[in-house]
């Protein structure tokens, strides 16, 4: 299902993410010069205007996969067991990049060099639970 514009940025909004297509210019006053009035965002949309609230929220919950549990969720949730509770109050996990890269933090440079000779057996932790087996890479960071 093929979302609009307007939806796409009600969607990127509840998620704290910038809209599609939008750059930010002000006047004097801080009002949008592109802001756009409601009916003006649902001209053309007339086909969704009927469709109840709860189908197009399902239809949204469907395609963005807002259901499944986030590899952030899944990976913090585990944390002192991924990389051992010696280790877990000194890093954490900084963000994953395309999917299969792991980026951990570690501010002390003593532990990111013990965690460097760890990095093959919390890659295997990190296999095991179900939703983190995409991730084949880590990344330690000062």
């Amino acid at each position: 299902m093929q979302l609009s514009r307007y939806e796409e940025n009600l969607i990127a909004n509840l998620r704290g993410l910038p809209e599609r297509g939008v750059i930010a210019s002000f006047d004097a006053n801080g009002v949008p010069y592109n802001k756009r009035n409601i009916s003006e965002c649902e001209q053309g949309q007339s086909h969704r205007l009927g469709q109840p609230l709860s189908e197009i929220l399902n239809s949204v919950i469907k395609e963005y996969k807002l259901q499944e549990p986030r590899l952030e969720a899944i990976l913090m949730e585990h944390w002192d067991d991924i990389v051992g509770m010696d280790n877990a109050s000194h890093c954490y996990p900084k963000t994953i990049q395309r999917k299969h890269t792991l980026i951990i933090s570690v501010p002390d440079a003593v532990q990111r060099s013990n965690l460097h000779f760890q990095r093959k057996q919390i890659l295997d932790r990190l296999n095991q639970w179900p939703g983190l087996e995409a991730i084949k890479r880590i990344v330690l960071v000062g």
